[in-house]
């Protein structure tokens, strides 16, 4: 899949693999013999969603950020049912859900500990600087620019405070 865009040469390559993709979406369809299609959004979504519609299988769509993108806005309105994990008056049909998580991603060590298994001080506050999606590449960089000037390292060394960057 391709994101979409208004330059010619990469309107071109967008809708060819928005074409393909959705022809790979309902061959997998028929295959299987789904019966029903969930999908969390973003421009990967985009040939899915639409395919899912033409086989005439529910469509639902989970939108995992706080501020839905386009391409979210755009699938809520094929899709047959909308949910998000934060309210947003920019899918209006969207139900509020909430974030599910897995077993795995709950805390089975107190704080201190999970500190210590991270080699942070478990006597540190800690302050978890993470980005995904849009922001990820931006948030990075700031990162890495904080830590390698002087100036901004000064914020970083607060006392009291540490700092956890997960990177992606």
């Amino acid at each position: 899949a391709e994101p979409v865009s208004l330059r010619p040469d990469k309107f071109l390559r967008f809708y060819k693999a928005f074409r393909v993709c959705g022809d790979l979406v309902r061959e997998v369809i028929a295959r299987t013999g789904a019966a029903a299609m969930v999908a969390t959004g973003g421009f990967v979504s985009g040939p899915a969603v639409p395919a899912g519609q033409k086989c005439g299988i529910p469509v639902a769509l989970v939108n995992l950020d706080a501020v839905p993108g386009r391409a979210n806005r755009f699938l809520a309105q094929r899709a047959t049912e909308v949910f998000s994990v934060y309210p947003t008056t920019a899918l209006p049909r969207a139900q509020t859900i909430g974030l599910p998580l897995r077993r795995a991603m709950v805390a089975r060590v107190s704080p201190d500990k999970a500190r210590a298994e991270l080699g942070l001080r478990p006597d540190h506050d800690t302050i978890l600087v993470t980005a995904g999606s849009q922001g990820g590449s931006t948030v990075n960089q700031m990162m890495i620019e904080m830590t390698t000037r002087a100036q901004a390292r000064k914020l970083l060394a607060t006392p009291g405070w540490q700092v956890l960057h997960l990177s992606g």
